[in-house]
């Protein structure tokens, strides 16, 4: 009965919280920790980090990236980096149906390139990289994951079942935190620490595809 008025985590055993600074144009620059595991939701930061960074939980954390919800705060006095881009290489319509390939650009630190497909766009398939992907009636947002140094440069060939004018986020991701960054990591505290592909910087974007 008495573990249930201990803390849920310590230095022996602590928590999983990743920090990464994420950019995107049409929201302000912010700092993420993101506390999810596995199947289990967004989790309460520590006290002392909450206080210290001024974080505060946000339902769609990443700006319509799609990776859900996290703990944000203000990204004040950082430098705007580069955002990665996206050029559409071509769009054939053919009744009801579309095929459109983007080409995704990210810069020479990117260690992963996200794209992500919106329900309304009605994906039918996707080339990428060699390999043919097709979701079988799946229903909902789909994400496709290059996760490579060369993914930098990344075609990407999706047969849509509509016409319509689709927007699709993209971004890359980079693994680590410049040292801009030690301040906010300073935080979290010895019962928290960085899990899986840790800490890390997440630059995004939109293309509207006409």
């Amino acid at each position: 009965v008495s573990q249930g008025f201990e803390a849920p985590y310590s230095k022996e055993s602590p928590q999983r919280v990743n920090i990464i600074y994420f950019e995107k144009p049409d929201i302000a620059p912010r700092w993420i920790a993101a506390s999810a595991w596995k199947a289990r939701g967004t989790e309460p930061l520590p006290a002392s980090m909450m206080k210290a960074g001024h974080f505060t939980f946000d339902n769609d954390a990443y700006g319509g990236l799609g990776l859900g919800s996290a703990y944000v705060a203000p990204a004040t006095g950082t430098p705007n980096l580069p955002l990665p881009t996206a050029t559409i290489v071509s769009d054939k319509k053919n009744a009801n149906t579309r095929v459109v390939t983007l080409a995704l650009q990210g810069s020479a630190d990117a260690d992963v390139m996200l794209l992500r497909i919106p329900e309304e766009a009605k994906i039918i398939s996707a080339e990428l990289r060699g390999q043919h992907f097709a979701p079988n009636g799946y229903k909902g947002d789909t994400e496709l994951a290059c996760v490579s140094r060369d993914c930098r440069g990344l075609t990407v060939t999706m047969t849509l079942g509509t016409t319509a004018p689709v927007s699709f986020a993209f971004a890359e991701q980079r693994y680590g935190l410049p040292s801009w960054g030690d301040a906010v990591k300073a935080t979290r505290p010895a019962i928290a620490f960085p899990s899986q592909s840790g800490d890390g910087v997440i630059l995004a974007r939109n293309v509207k595809v006409p």
